[in-house]
C-alpha cells in the first residue's frame, strides 16, 4: 500500500489542482469562437498559467506553454509520492521520453532546419524532468542523436538504431513503453494494470483495422503483446475483417462492442476520457489517480490544441466538436 508522507491528502491535492482546469462551460465557450485572437483571450483569461502566450500565438508556442503547465504539475506531485510512487511514476514517465525521441527524430528527418522554438519545447522538458538527456536538441542527425541515448537505456538505444522505417520505430517504441510499465506496476497496483491492459487491447484493435484497411505489415511484430479483454482468438479473427461492423460482431461479449461507432480511435479516446473522469471523483486514495490526472490533462491539452488550430484553419465547428472528446457528458 503506497503510503504519503509528507501531505495529508494528496487526493485532495490532485483535485484542486483538477479544478483549475477548463470547465465543461469554459469548452463550451471556447468552441463557439470564430476568430483566433479571441480564442487566445478567453484562453488567457480562463487558464492564469496561459496569461504570457501571445495573441497569436503558433501551435507550437502553444504546445509548449501546455507543457510547461503539466511539467510544474508532475513537479508538485512527485515531491508528495514514496519510493514506490516514484517508480510507478518513473515508469509512466517512459511516455514523455519516448514522445521526445520520437519529436527529435521527427525534426531530424523532416529536410527542414530545426527551429529554435522546436529545440525549446523539448528543452523544457530536459532542464526540469530529464536532465539525464541534456544536449539531445542540439543533434545534427539520427546518428549522433544516438550519442544522447543514456546507457541505462539500452532497448531505446536499439529500437533507435535498428528500425528500418518511421512505422517500424515508433510502434517499436510504443510496445516498449507498453510493456515496461505493466512491468512496474504488477501486482501492485491492479486499477493501473486494467487501464494499461485496456489501452493495449484499444491501440492494437486500431492498428488492426488500419493494417487489414490500408497498410502492409507483418501483425504479429507490431501488436503489442499485452492483453485485458482482446484474446488472441479475437485477434485472429479480426484480422480477417475490414468493417466496423464485423469488429462489433466479434467483440459483441466485450465493452469494446459497446464503445465501437465509426472511428475507432476517436470511439476509444471518448470511452477512456469518461472512464478516467468517473474514476478520478473517487474520494479514495490510490496511486491510480495520479496516472489517471495526468491522462485526462493530456487528453485536454490535445483537445485545446484541435480547437485553436481549428478556428486559426477555419475548420467547422461540427467537425471540431467531433474530433474533440472533451465535450462529452460525464455518465
Amino acid at each position: 500500500m503506497l503510503e504519503i508522507a509528507k501531505y495529508p491528502s494528496v487526493n485532495a491535492k490532485l483535485k484542486a489542482m483538477y479544478a483549475q482546469k477548463l470547465k465543461r462551460e469554459d469548452w463550451e465557450d471556447l468552441i463557439k469562437q470564430d476568430h483566433l485572437k479571441d480564442a487566445i483571450v478567453l484562453l488567457k483569461q480562463k487558464v492564469p498559467s496561459l496569461a504570457n502566450i501571445k495573441p497569436n500565438a503558433n501551435r507550437i508556442e502553444l504546445e509548449q506553454a501546455l507543457e510547461q503547465e503539466i511539467i510544474s504539475d508532475l513537479r508538485k506531485i512527485e515531491k508528495y509520492l514514496d519510493d514506490t510512487g516514484k517508480k510507478i511514476m518513473n515508469a509512466y514517465l517512459q511516455k514523455y521520453q519516448i514522445r521526445l525521441w520520437k519529436r527529435m527524430i521527427n525534426l531530424l528527418t523532416k529536410n527542414e532546419p530545426v527551429l529554435e522554438e522546436e529545440k525549446r519545447q523539448i528543452q523544457g522538458w530536459i532542464k526540469t524532468i530529464f536532465p539525464k538527456l541534456e544536449g539531445m536538441e542540439q543533434a545534427q542527425n539520427k546518428e549522433t542523436l544516438l550519442e544522447y541515448v543514456p546507457y541505462q537505456d539500452k532497448a531505446i538505444r536499439l529500437i533507435l538504431q535498428n528500425a528500418e522505417t518511421d512505422f517500424e520505430r515508433e510502434n517499436q517504441l510504443d510496445q516498449y513503453y507498453f510493456i515496461d510499465f505493466l512491468r512496474q506496476v504488477k501486482g501492485k497496483n491492479a486499477e493501473l494494470e486494467k487501464m494499461i491492459s485496456m489501452e493495449a487491447d484499444m491501440l492494437n484493435m486500431e492498428w488492426i483495422y488500419r493494417m487489414n484497411r490500408w497498410e502492409q505489415h507483418e501483425q504479429e511484430k507490431v501488436l503489442i503483446p499485452v492483453s485485458y479483454r482482446l484474446t488472441d482468438e479475437m485477434k485472429n479473427k479480426l484480422k480477417q475483417v475490414q468493417t466496423i461492423e464485423q469488429f462489433k460482431e466479434i467483440l459483441k461479449h466485450t465493452i469494446y462492442a459497446e464503445i465501437m461507432e465509426n472511428d475507432l480511435e476517436l470511439d476509444f479516446k471518448r470511452y477512456l476520457y469518461q472512464e478516467y473522469r468517473k474514476k478520478f471523483r473517487n474520494p479514495k486514495w490510490d496511486i491510480s489517480l495520479v496516472i489517471i490526472y495526468f491522462e485526462l490533462v493530456e487528453m485536454e491539452k490535445e483537445a485545446l490544441v484541435t480547437i485553436i488550430e481549428g478556428i486559426r484553419y477555419h475548420l467547422s465547428k461540427e467537425e471540431m466538436k467531433r474530433q474533440v472528446v472533451v465535450l462529452e457528458k460525464d455518465n
